[in-house]
Order: structure tokens, then sequence, then C-alpha cells
């Protein structure tokens, strides 16, 4: 099998660094992890990546969580306010092997028109959208193209319309990408 590692180093909170290192597949026969996505449930911060596209914050909280102590909340606030963040975190996956994505998340008001979009290798896999207030579980299957050259990015988008008055909060928690056996 022939495999290449990649470090990363991520830059933290007041000069401080830390480093992940991730096993990738390249060319040759890949066996792929059963799980493949760290810190799914937003304990650690680590190895996920964010920024707001526009004017929505994140922030992982201690409270509203489905499992776990942390959740990671989406927020974009204000009357006719609209938004979208981003976050990602790359991912080992194996050419042609299938995967299935579980995603847990919940809104604070149905009506604030917020949908989460799960997008895998630059394709939208899943969107999300909202009938209650609890956690709700959504899923999608997905095929790792080939040939696969690279380490890939599972990215996580969040948008909401202006039309919904008031703060738009999403809480996101429990996330996994699992090989389908």
């Amino acid at each position: 099998m022939a495999q290449a590692n990649v470090t990363l180093e991520v830059d933290m909170c007041q000069g401080a660094r830390g480093y992940i290192t991730i096993a990738g597949c390249r060319s040759g026969t890949c066996t792929p992890p059963l799980i493949t996505l760290p810190d799914g449930g937003f304990e650690e911060r680590l190895p996920w990546t964010g920024q707001p596209l526009t004017s929505v914050r994140g922030a992982w909280v201690y409270d509203n969580q489905r499992s776990g102590s942390r959740a990671l909340q989406l927020s974009v606030g204000g009357r006719g306010a609209s938004g979208s963040y981003e976050l990602w975190q790359w991912i080992t996956a194996c050419p042609g092997v299938t995967y299935k994505l579980f995603a847990w998340a919940k809104t604070v008001d149905v009506s604030s028109n917020c949908v989460i979009n799960w997008v895998m290798d630059d394709s939208y896999i899943l969107v999300q959208n909202f009938t209650t207030t609890g956690y709700e579980l959504a899923t999608a299957t997905w095929v790792a193209p080939v040939p696969l050259d690279e380490l890939l990015i599972l990215k996580v988008v969040m948008q909401c319309n202006a039309t919904a008055p008031g703060v738009k909060v999403v809480y996101l928690d429990d996330v996994s990408l699992e090989r389908v056996r």
C-alpha cells in the first residue's frame, strides 16, 4: 500500500502552535479506516478550522450539546441579518470507497430559515433543514473519487435567510464519517 503522511501546523490562541499528522492514502491498494472524521463531537476544537464568510459567529460551547461536554454553536444576529459560516477539516479517504456521513444538528428557532450544507470534495452531499428545535440526524452516502491524489476537505456551511427576525442559532454535535462495509 502506498501511503503518505501529511503534518499540518496549526496556529492557536496567543501564538501557540499545534501539529496534526494525517495518514493519507495515495495510489495503490488502500485500506481505509472505519471512522475517518476526528473530533466530530467538537470536544477538542482541532482539527476543525472555521471562518465566517459573512457575519456568522462560531463558538465551541458547553451547553446545548447532544453528547460529550461541547457542541459547536453557529449564530448570526439581528433582524434581517443573514450570513454563512464555513468550517472544514482534512479527511482520509480511499479511492472508490463508499462512506456515510452522520450529522446531528439543531436550531433554536425553526422559523430562522437556516440550513447546514455538507460539502465533500467541492460537491454538496447533504442539505440539512430543520423541522424541530431538538437535535435531528441527517445522513448522506458519498463515494471517494477515482483517482484520488490527495487528502480531501469536508466542509460545513451554515446559511441563514435574511427574512427571518432575531438571532439565528444552530448547534452541531456528533458528526461522523464512516466507511460503509
